[in-house]
């Protein structure tokens, strides 16, 4: 006999793993899953897996071959068919200031705060994009914010990250 032999001996049974261990009292054994039996390594180890380690090396030395496990096909389910989605186009944003909401008091509005630079320029986008601000002449393009205390916070971060000066105000949106 060759020392491989020594280190396995054969028992028949059936399993889908190729490397395995079992435990005996506090010892484990690594077990090798051969052609139509299988090998259990003689050497005990205290964990589970310095024996499934020791296992797979026995396995290599001796060139063991097992049969590859046929899995199970996963089962193909026929995807629902997605309900027709309508897009909706974006409104446009009108802001208006208290002044201009005088002459408007038929439409319903909600009040909203935009953030303007030391020049008098609306903040676009800040904090997006590897960018820390944008800015816009344009009112309408103004990032808008629904209330006081987030407009006071991204101030204050602009504030401290930019420069010191800019201010809030408010206007007042078309309610959608």
């Amino acid at each position: 006999m060759t020392q491989e032999q020594l280190d396995a001996i054969s028992i028949s049974l059936e399993c889908e793993k190729e490397v395995f261990t079992v435990k005996n009292d506090k010892t484990y054994y690594g077990v090798i899953k051969g052609e139509k039996e299988f090998l259990v390594c003689l050497q005990g180890f205290d964990s589970p897996l310095k024996a499934s380690n020791h296992a797979r090396s026995v396995k290599r030395k001796i060139g063991v071959e097992s049969k590859p496990v046929e899995k199970s096909k996963p089962v193909e389910l026929k995807k629902p068919v997605a309900p027709v989605t309508r897009t909706r186009l974006a409104k446009k944003r009108e802001l208006f200031t208290e002044a201009e909401m005088t002459a408007r008091t038929d439409l319903h509005f909600r009040e909203v705060w935009v953030i303007l630079s030391l020049n008098g320029q609306f903040v676009s986008e800040s904090l997006k994009n590897n960018k820390v601000v944008r800015y816009s002449n344009n009112k309408d393009k103004a990032e808008v914010f629904n209330s006081y205390e987030e407009a006071m916070f991204k101030l204050k971060t602009l504030d401290m990250v930019i420069k010191k000066g800019h201010r809030l105000r408010r206007y007042f949106e078309k309610a959608r």
